[in-house]
């Protein structure tokens, strides 16, 4: 496995609270993988609050969640959108 995505899945694990029931998060993987079986597009599942991001840290929970194509996933990269106001560590930071 690359060491980009074994730094992914440690960030994971790191945002991944105890008291989270890690049960309850592969249903969301399930539905993504199911999606793009049916459809031919790959879907991904994306974390709305980024779990590494200069700004904030989001949490590997059920409710941080989203599915997305894989092309508005790469699109939407690190950035999180919080009362209209975009914020894209690619951009250094506030956009």
């Amino acid at each position: 496995m690359c060491v980009k995505a074994n730094y992914r899945r440690l960030l994971k694990l790191r945002a991944c609270p105890a008291w989270v029931d890690k049960e309850s998060l592969e249903p969301v993987y399930q539905k993504a993988r199911d999606m793009s079986k049916q459809t031919g597009t790959t879907y991904h599942v994306d974390h709305i609050v980024p779990i590494n991001n200069p700004v904030v840290c989001g949490l590997h929970v059920p409710w941080n969640l989203q599915i997305l194509t894989a092309e508005e996933n790469i699109r939407k990269g690190n950035s999180f959108i919080v009362e209209g106001i975009v914020y894209d560590s690619r951009r250094s930071g506030v956009s």
